[in-house]
């Protein structure tokens, strides 16, 4: 039976998108969370790509998320959308809509809704109601991003790293953050490296914050 929109995730992994074919005029369509393990499990396979999201998307159910930690039982883990070697690589619209629910505990590098960026774009999205924990290298949309953009992005996830380079919308960015936002708690253990939009920008880099708060 296939996931609708409306109901929380089950864990599993969907055969195909809601539609699409992955170009630009027919990105692959989103529309629960069985859709988006799709991508997290298949992120080599879409370089290039185009992805927009349908409908607000629930991993788990919220109530109480305020109390989630790192002994919160019970909870569907997410994998994140890419990692040191299978890097997101693609246009990612979030259209507005919202992932809520997600819940990341470990010691791992590249932790955050989406993990690994390498030239792409994520935009028009917002991660809410979630606990995102790792070690090094966490955001709460992305953990690591070179060469990318992130447009019109929203946190208010808690993130934490037991690390550095921890950041509300990015762990570590190079690349541009337009129209960023975050008001979720970032914590992290070395203060130079740890911020409210990006961990840490690399200073060889030429990114760029415009409006974000």
């Amino acid at each position: 039976r296939a996931q609708t929109s409306d109901e929380v995730w089950d864990g599993s992994v969907a055969s195909s998108f809601g539609g699409g074919s992955g170009t630009q005029g027919a990105p692959y369509l989103i529309s629960n969370g069985a859709e988006l393990a799709k991508l997290a499990n298949g992120v080599t396979d879409y370089s290039g790509k185009y992805f927009k999201l349908t409908a607000d998307i629930v991993l788990n159910n919220t109530e109480g998320w305020e109390t989630w930690n790192e002994k919160t039982e019970n909870l569907n883990v997410w994998t994140s959308i890419g990692d040191a070697s299978r890097q997101f690589r693609g246009i990612f619209d979030g259209n507005g809509h919202t992932v809520k629910g997600v819940y990341i505990n470990d010691n791992s590098m590249y932790r955050g809704l989406f993990g690994y960026v390498l030239s792409g774009t994520i935009k028009n999205l917002q991660v809410a109601e979630s606990f995102i924990k790792g070690d090094s290298r966490v955001g709460g949309v992305v953990g690591y991003m070179s060469g990318g953009t992130l447009e019109g992005c929203f946190n208010s996830a808690k993130v934490s790293g037991s690390n550095m380079h921890v950041g509300g919308i990015c762990g570590y960015g190079a690349g541009n953050f337009i129209n960023c936002g975050n008001s979720g708690d970032v914590d992290g253990r070395y203060a130079e490296a740890c911020g409210g939009i990006v961990g840490y920008i690399p200073s060889s880099s030429s990114s760029e914050a415009t409006n974000c708060f």
